[in-house]
């Protein structure tokens, strides 16, 4: 629960310079950063690697072309995937104060209607076109160069727009593609848990027939294939990174019958659970 987390306070004063309410970063996650709010505005989006954000009460996997939108007070941190640190997670941050509203001349609202939205929120680019407006604008702040404020700015004010936009096409409920994708994350990242066509439909509100078309349209497979590609791939990690004996991992992933745990398990990778630990544990 909430209340039995740390959670740090960040104040905007760490960052911001006098009569410049914006600031860019990219930074590479880890474990050290404690889970935080602050008093400014945050857009973070993920550039490379994957990981888990956990924001608000909830942890979503996350990869290359995830954005969200921070309000003011909403506690969140980044953890990658990889404790190992073999597949980075890069996040490009770009933090602003409630001062960043009053510069700009927005006629139809759509960079100040983003301050009146104060739940996080989360979309996913469609091309590159959030990296296409971080990247410079991040450049540009480092250098410093002649006009680099205005630069940040505009691109900013651009990057609000597009976001508004977005959660306008997306309305105020979750689309059904958004609740879809939140599902498959959902198995992602907890494989060991139960799963069924006929629970995905329910709570998709669709009907089983139609349930089973969206994934496999979204996928490549069918769902009950989803799942079992999902545990086997954490049976996997489990495999090369803990000492846990394959029956341990066979029950911790729902597989009851060792015997079918092995059957899987070898038509997927093309080696027994046994086979794949010898040649890939660490």
């Amino acid at each position: 629960m909430k209340a039995n987390r740390r959670i740090e306070k960040t104040p905007g004063t760490l960052f911001f310079q006098p009569g410049f309410p914006f600031y860019v970063n990219r930074i590479e996650e880890s474990f050290e950063l404690m889970e935080h709010s602050h008093d400014f505005y945050e857009i973070s989006y993920v550039a490379e690697g994957r990981g888990y954000h956990h924001i608000g009460e909830e942890t979503i996997a996350v990869r290359r072309g995830d954005l969200f939108w921070i309000p003011l007070g909403t506690s969140h941190v980044f953890r990658p995937s990889d404790a190992r640190g073999r597949e980075p997670l890069i996040v490009y941050n770009c933090i602003f104060t409630e001062e960043a509203f009053g510069r700009v001349m927005d006629e139809d609202g759509q960079v100040q209607g983003l301050q009146q939205v104060t739940e996080w929120r989360h979309v996913r680019e469609q091309g590159a076109e959030f990296a296409q407006l971080l990247e410079p604008m991040l450049r540009e702040f480092l250098g410093r160069k002649p006009g680099y404020r205005l630069w940040v700015q505009s691109d900013w004010s651009r990057l609000m727009i597009l976001l508004h936009r977005r959660l306008v096409d997306e309305g105020s409920a979750v689309r059904p593609a958004r609740a879809l994708a939140e599902l498959l994350d959902q198995i992602a990242l907890y494989p060991e848990r139960s799963y069924t066509l006929a629970w995905a439909a329910d709570l998709l509100g669709w009907s089983v027939r139609h349930t089973q078309r969206q994934v496999k349209a979204h996928t490549g497979v069918p769902f009950k294939t989803y799942v079992h590609n999902s545990k086997i791939q954490a049976c996997c990690e489990r495999l090369r990174e803990t000492d846990s004996t394959i029956p341990e991992i066979a029950r911790w992933a729902g597989f009851q019958d060792l015997k079918h745990f092995h059957a899987l398990f070898k038509r997927k990778t093309g080696m027994t659970p046994g086979q794949y630990r010898k040649e890939h544990q660490v």
